[in-house]
């Protein structure tokens, strides 16, 4: 199956979409104080699981993306490969800034040893 110019621009929307949802969420739930609902080790758990998920989604997304939709590209429509990379490249490393980021928002009072 080929894919066209218009799927692939829908494809890149969406793709931004959701990652700028997905961290806006996840920033503003490392904020989140905890309550008398949610016990701290609820909290915890649910930090470490957002932060799980960033780790391992977006490198399986640049895998899907490379094998699945960039091969799959019409030749007018696919990107030279070094441009295809420099893009991968550059959102390796922000990929790893957000992890790194959510890290330290989510579990900052235990590296620091106060929590």
């Amino acid at each position: 199956m080929r894919i066209t110019e218009k799927a692939w621009l829908r494809i890149r929307f969406v793709e931004a979409g959701l990652a700028a949802l997905g961290l806006v969420a996840s920033i503003w739930y490392g904020y989140c104080r905890v309550d008398a609902k949610l016990t701290e080790i609820c909290v915890r758990n649910v930090k470490g699981a957002i932060l799980g998920i960033w780790v391992l989604l977006p490198p399986i997304w640049f895998w899907v993306e490379y094998f699945f939709i960039y091969k799959n590209l019409d030749s007018e429509v696919r990107p030279e490969l070094g441009q295809f990379k420099y893009g991968q490249q550059l959102s390796a490393k922000i990929w790893l800034a957000v992890v790194s980021l959510l890290t330290a928002l989510y579990f900052h009072g235990a590296i620091t040893g106060r929590g």
